[in-house]
Formats: structure tokens, sequence, C-alpha cells
């Protein structure tokens, strides 16, 4: 991360046991011999709030920032109905309800929000002529 300060690197899952063993981490990698700790470079990453609990996705959002955590990988893991209640529970503000839906994947992923494309006008396919 050091040699590529702009790469994204993502772990699903709210990154799993990842961020509870930063400290050992950061503990057991002096031999690295790196400029920061290594924790500095793990809470660059970005994640999901995929984990059958709120306290598990509070704790990924403090953990890594509101701008690094995003709704889901993909799909979610389970009933999104259920994913979308837990993610209410943490009590997040309207804007960083939003983040988390839909704005830091567009962000991070670099993708466009398709209520604010501008419809274009179809294109006319060539006429070709076989004589």
């Amino acid at each position: 991360m050091e040699r590529h300060p702009e790469l994204k690197v993502y772990v699903s899952h709210t990154a799993g046991a990842l961020p509870y063993q930063s400290a050992r981490i950061d503990k057991n990698g002096k031999g690295a011999k790196l400029p920061l700790l290594p924790s500095s470079y793990i809470k660059r990453m970005y994640t999901d709030t995929v984990t059958p609990h709120a306290e598990g996705m509070s704790f990924a959002i403090e953990y890594f920032g509101i701008d690094h955590v995003m709704y889901a990988s993909d799909f979610p893991c389970w009933d999104p109905a259920e994913a979308i209640r837990l993610l209410h529970e943490v009590g997040l503000s309207d804007v960083d309800m939003a983040k988390i839906l839909s704005g830091n994947a567009r962000r991070i992923l670099n993708l466009r929000d398709p209520s604010k494309q501008v419809p274009q006008e179809p294109v006319e396919a060539p006429v070709s002529v076989c004589v």
C-alpha cells in the first residue's frame, strides 16, 4: 500500500477478524519495517455491513470510518430485510445511511448515479444498401 497509495482493497463481511487483530498485527509487524503501523494500512481498506448483528456493523463503521463501509459486497448473505433492520439499529444519520446504502459504493467503485444520468437520444443504425 506504500507503493500504490491509490490502491483500493476491499475485505468482505466487516473484514472478519482483521480489525479485532490489528493491535496484535501492529505488535508483531515491527519486523516488516514499514513507515506506518500495519493497522494504518488496514484502516485504508474498505468493507461491508455483512454481519448478523448491529454491534458488528457499528464496530466496522467505527474502525474503518463511515466513508469506507458499504451495504454489501454483492448480494447479502441473509434476508435483505433483516440486514436493513439491523443496519437501522446502528442509529446512523440519514446522511450516513445514504453513504452506506449507495453513496460509498458509487464513489469507491466509480459508479454513476443512474438517477442523474441524462437520457440519450436513440442512435439510428446506418442504412446499408447492397447492390
